[in-house]
């Protein structure tokens, strides 16, 4: 891939004028034209030289499966069909706007669970998602409508491990 500017994530400089050999789905070199050994045989060649180029960004706080809006006990009302579906076309939107791992810090039930499922099996287009499922809180805490409410030390411990359990 030609590009007009290319930004590595290494804190350096943007490099004008340079080129990425991808293998694949990995980046092989990265650099300035004149440093980049460019493969033998045949290869495509996409040309973004009109463009500035960066690594995919990485998104560490989302909740994929609720929709616009701040209401968060309006939000969960919705089934989780409904949430599932708001999920996957956030998704589609954070995945096009650059974003290509995310960590969505909790969801009612299995819902982010079975998003990442579902793009690991390709059924849908995501980002690379670390999720957690449903958060841990108090009785009436913040999430408790993700049900994942757990009072005292052993009611926690029971809900880890059937969180963990769940998630295989």
């Amino acid at each position: 891939m030609r590009c007009g500017r290319l930004i590595d994530g290494h804190g350096d400089r943007p490099f004008e004028n340079a080129l990425i050999v991808i293998n694949e789905t990995k980046v092989v070199q990265a650099g300035p034209e004149k440093e980049v050994d460019l493969p033998k045989g045949d290869f495509e060649e996409l040309d973004c030289s009109r463009m500035t180029v960066l690594p995919g960004l990485i998104d560490p706080h989302l909740h994929l499966a609720l929709g616009p809006g701040s209401n968060y006990e309006e939000q969960f009302q919705c089934s989780d069909g409904l949430q599932l579906s708001s999920g996957i076309v956030n998704a589609q939107m954070t995945i096009e706007s650059g974003v290509t791992t995310l960590r969505d810090c909790g969801c009612r039930n299995r819902i982010t669970l079975d998003l990442r499922q579902a793009e690991q099996r390709g059924i849908i287009l995501a980002p690379r998602l670390l999720v957690s499922g449903p958060p841990i809180t108090m009785t009436g805490g913040h999430f408790n409508f993700c049900n994942g409410e757990a009072d005292g030390s052993e009611a926690v411990r029971r809900l880890t491990r059937q969180l963990l359990k769940g998630r295989r």
